[in-house]
C-alpha cells in the first residue's frame, strides 16, 4: 500500500510540476476571448475533460494493480500471505482508492473552471483569431460534434491498446533495471 501511495504521490508531483503556471501571461483580448469561449462551449472541454479524467482513473486502475505485482515481485514481504491474497487485496484497494477520488475529484477539480484556466491561455497562445474562427466552425459542425462525441471512446481504446502493447515492455524494463541497481547495491 505503501508503494501505491508513494506511486500515485509521484504521478501527482510530476503532473504538478509540469502543468505548473507560467509566470504572468499575457491578457487576453475581447474578441479572442470569445472565440476561444465558442469553441470552448463547442467542444464541451468541461465535460469532455471530467469523461476523459474517468477513462485515465479507469485504466490506471486496471493496470497498477498487476504491474505492481508484477514489478514487486519476490521483493515484497507478503507476511505469510499466498501471493493470489496480496493480489486480490492490491486490486481491492486500488478499486476502493478510484471509487473515492472518482468522488471527490469533481468536488475539488471544479470542472468548468478548472478547465476554462487550462484551456483559454493555451489556446491564446497556439491560435489566432482566424485559426479559432475555423476551429469553432469545425467543432459546431456534425463531424466536429462527432469527433467530440467519440472523443472519450477513442481515448479508452487507445489507453487500452496502449497498455497492451506497451505494458509488458515497460514491466520487463522496470524488471531489468531493478535487477541491475540489485547488482549495484550488492557490489557496493
Amino acid at each position: 500500500m505503501r508503494t501505491l501511495r508513494s506511486f500515485a504521490a509521484m504521478l501527482l508531483t510530476a503532473a504538478s510540476v509540469l502543468g505548473a503556471p507560467q509566470a504572468s501571461e499575457p491578457a487576453i483580448s475581447p474578441a479572442k476571448r470569445d472565440l476561444i469561449r465558442q469553441l470552448y462551449t463547442a467542444m464541451k472541454v468541461d465535460q469532455l475533460a471530467e469523461q476523459s479524467a474517468s477513462v485515465i482513473l479507469d485504466q490506471v486502475n486496471k493496470q497498477l494493480p498487476p504491474m505492481l505485482s508484477q514489478v514487486l515481485g519476490d521483493s515484497l514481504e507478503l507476511k505469510g500471505k499466498p501471493r493470489e491474497e496480496f493480489e486480490r487485496a492490491l486490486i481491492e484497494s486500488s478499486d476502493r482508492v478510484n471509487k473515492r477520488i472518482k468522488e471527490l475529484l469533481p468536488q475539488r477539480l471544479k470542472w468548468a473552471e478548472t478547465m476554462e484556466q487550462i484551456f483559454y491561455p493555451i489556446y491564446d497562445k497556439h491560435f489566432n483569431e482566424q485559426e479559432l474562427k475555423d476551429l469553432v466552425a469545425f467543432y459546431t459542425s456534425s463531424t466536429g460534434q462527432k469527433a467530440i462525441h467519440v472523443m472519450p471512446a477513442l481515448l479508452k481504446e487507445s489507453m487500452e491498446k496502449s497498455a497492451e502493447i506497451m505494458n509488458p515492455r515497460i514491466v520487463q524494463l522496470i524488471n531489468q533495471v531493478m535487477d541491475e541497481e540489485r547488482q549495484h547495491i550488492l557490489k557496493h
